[in-house]
């Protein structure tokens, strides 16, 4: 009888750890699997390169799992490879402490930051205390995100959510840090049903973000620097401009 308890004690301790390691193999199969999908989405579109970090670290603990390379626990040229990695790891972070220039290694983290949050606070204060409220406001994604969220105004395109009105909604925008016509810049502003624009000095230059009516692009060979629309919109009987610090000029249609 003991003997028999025995064999069923040890068959169902085998059958749980066979179970345990379907388990395992499934789900590394399945981070495998997540992993070379957002992989292909972080090669595809720049801003997706974050998602699969968290998966990244996941593989690369499981390497020093209970089953994978398990064989390598007790190997010493295993065990030294990872050493060498490690030290060679170590030596490269090093090379990056000390402040060998003024935007190199560790250096950019201490050194004298720019920015222009002082004009910005200037634009919403003024905002707030001269715009009415339900006055439509286009402005580029990054400036919209922060204006809407210390303004009542509605913004003609934001960084909030996606979706294809509002890719739509960018396509047309953007034509503001182009080169088109201001009849034609008109024309979109009123068909976004904008009334105020703002335009961010420090992105006037020829972005490379490309319409798709090529028409109204900025070409290095074709045009220059003034034939941009926010340095030519300050001499456009068409609009009126209403505000302007170091950082941020606002037109009125």
């Amino acid at each position: 009888v003991d003997s028999e308890a025995i064999d069923s004690a040890g068959s169902h301790t085998l059958a749980e750890c066979a179970s345990r390691a379907e388990l395992e193999e499934a789900t590394l199969f399945f981070f495998v699997v997540q992993f070379c999908f957002f992989l292909f989405l972080g090669l595809m579109v720049n801003r997706l390169r974050v998602v699969f970090a968290p998966l990244m670290v996941v593989l690369a603990s499981s390497c020093f799992g209970p089953r994978l390379f398990a064989w390598g626990r007790h190997n010493p040229l295993w065990l030294l490879l990872l050493a060498m990695l490690h030290v060679g790891h170590l030596v490269y972070v090093a090379q990056l402490l000390p402040c060998a220039g003024i935007k190199e290694g560790v250096c950019t983290q201490v050194a004298d930051k720019k920015s222009n949050d002082g004009d910005q606070v200037d634009l919403i204060d003024w905002m707030n205390r001269r715009l009415p409220p339900s006055l439509p406001l286009l402005a580029s994604m990054n400036v919209a995100g922060t204006l809407r969220a210390f303004t009542a105004s509605p913004m003609i395109v934001h960084p909030q959510f996606e979706s294809e009105t509002l890719r739509s909604r960018v396509q047309r925008a953007y034509e503001m840090y182009h080169c088109g016509t201001e009849e034609s810049f008109s024309q979109t502003m009123q068909q976004l049903h904008a009334k105020v624009v703002v335009f961010e000095y420090h992105r006037c230059f020829f972005t490379p973000y490309i319409l798709d009516d090529r028409r109204k692009n900025c070409m290095s060979g074709k045009h220059k620097p003034e034939d941009q629309l926010c340095l030519k919109l300050h001499l456009s009987p068409r609009f009126k401009q209403v505000f302007m610090n170091g950082a941020y000029g606002v037109f009125d249609l």
